[in-house]
């Protein structure tokens, strides 16, 4: 009897216990519900807000102009934010549900001029990618609110985009990748804008007064992007010619290495009919603070000089033949662009005897006009950095087309094509590429070519 006793009153227990259970299931579950209610709730409120405070941010954001500064304020570094208390389904509420506190606003200012630039902005991707939900307008420049914009943040290059900072939260994580470089691990948004204004100091800005933050395309998805110059009258080409093209880069530069080709290709497939000039760019935070500047820009020098006399690509095949070889038989392979990091040089600068002596031994240059051109080359320099930055280039390697378009070097078909469709390469397909018949007729002794 006290054994049916004690048996009864375990299942009696474990009835109560399941029905607790139930209940805090159902509980839980009603409050992912709830909160995903409120979400959706704050998404439309969202939606709701970016119209009816357009005309208060523009406004907010003419305080930038009066109060005559932009800087950027750095938050300390915040508590560690745990992945789980973001993805419900994580070590979160269980239920599957992902709930969002905050929903990041935002305007898109764009140019009709570049058809296309604004799509497929980095920035929207990185949210779409951690599931992060977001509020955004898109405004065109040419219309009224959109010249407002422009004028009041003096905006010089579309797209732009103008981020509420109240509205960005570190309980919204994003993941780390190989095109996003924040280390390993995992970052709050809020956090990770105060990074890139460190990281683009010049694309990412912080304008204290509105509140807000301006951010160009800095390709946050490793992708190629196009960017139209606002404030820049086109420059025109020389007559006969298709376009103007300004190289902006800093030869040491890993992605200037692995882009080559592409600027070859179309150097060797335009010659004559685009007018391609050289500019030096300078990365000096690549190498190690104690070597000397002047050791650093010893390549550059000879290069910029090589350019002016006409064999540009003969003498970065010989210099680079030095810095990136691997097999050490004085010839720059293709496969050695794309894997310099495995030479013993990489890292430390080619400079004084080693820069003359491949300048004497491996090219043809005019020793009096080299001469000239290095005894000025500090004023070439400086003309480079001008340039630049009235053409808005801050990362390299850069291009820009007719001072109207600038994009990645990889992408200078693409730009090409923006500014004349009628270019050779643009006819062969929508999104323009280098087809391999170009290659091939450029260099023959290619594998795929035989």
């Amino acid at each position: 009897m006290e054994k049916q006793e004690k048996q009864e009153v375990n299942a009696q227990d474990k009835k109560v216990l399941k029905q607790e259970k139930e209940e805090t299931v159902e509980a839980l579950k009603n409050q992912a519900v709830k909160k995903a209610q409120e979400h959706k709730r704050a998404k439309r409120d969202s939606g709701k807000w970016l119209k009816e405070n357009k005309t208060a941010l523009i406004l907010a954001v003419a305080l930038v102009i009066v109060a005559g500064y932009a800087t950027i304020i750095l938050s300390p570094t915040p508590d560690d934010v745990n992945v789980g208390n973001f993805h419900g389904n994580e070590n979160g509420n269980g239920t599957g549900i992902v709930t969002q506190d905050v929903v990041p606003k935002m305007f898109l200012i764009y140019s009709k001029e570049c058809n296309g630039c604004h799509a497929g902005n980095s920035f929207e991707l990185l949210l779409r990618k951690n599931g992060i939900e977001f509020a955004v307008e898109e405004v065109e420049a040419s219309t009224l609110e959109g010249q407002q914009f422009v004028k009041e943040l003096n905006l010089k290059k579309l797209p732009i985009l103008i981020i509420d900072a109240t509205s960005l939260s570190d309980s919204l994580i994003i993941q780390a990748d190989e095109s996003l470089k924040i280390g390993a691990g995992s970052i709050g948004l809020k956090s990770l804008m105060n990074v890139l204004s460190i990281n683009f100091p010049n694309n990412v800005l912080f304008h204290p007064p509105a509140d807000i933050y301006t951010m160009q395309e800095v390709g946050l998805d490793g992708e190629v992007h196009v960017d139209i110059l606002n404030d820049s009258e086109a420059c025109l080409p020389e007559e006969g010619k298709l376009a103007k093209v300004d190289v902006f880069t800093d030869p040491y530069s890993e992605n200037y290495l692995k882009s080559r080709e592409t600027l070859q290709i179309l150097q060797e497939q335009y010659k004559g009919r685009i007018d391609f000039q050289y500019h030096f760019l300078p990365l000096f935070f690549e190498f190690p603070a104690e070597i000397p500047r002047g050791n650093i820009t010893d390549l550059s020098k000879f290069l910029v000089c090589a350019d002016e006399q006409g064999f540009l690509a003969e003498a970065e095949d010989a210099f680079y033949a030095r810095y990136c070889s691997i097999s050490d038989n004085n010839l720059f392979e293709p496969f050695e662009a794309q894997n310099c990091k495995d030479s013993s040089h990489y890292g430390l600068p080619l400079v004084g005897d080693e820069t003359h002596m491949i300048a004497g031994m491996d090219l043809n240059y005019d020793k009096q006009q080299l001469n000239d051109c290095l005894y000025d080359i500090e004023n070439k320099f400086t003309e480079d950095e001008v340039l630049a930055k009235k053409l808005q280039v801050f990362l390299v390697p850069t291009v820009t087309v007719n001072c109207k378009y600038s994009t990645h070097a990889k992408g200078l078909a693409k730009a090409l094509c923006e500014l004349n469709p009628e270019i050779d390469h643009c006819k062969e397909a929508p999104d323009p590429k280098l087809s391999q018949d170009i290659l091939c007729k450029i260099n023959p002794e290619l594998e795929h070519c035989n």
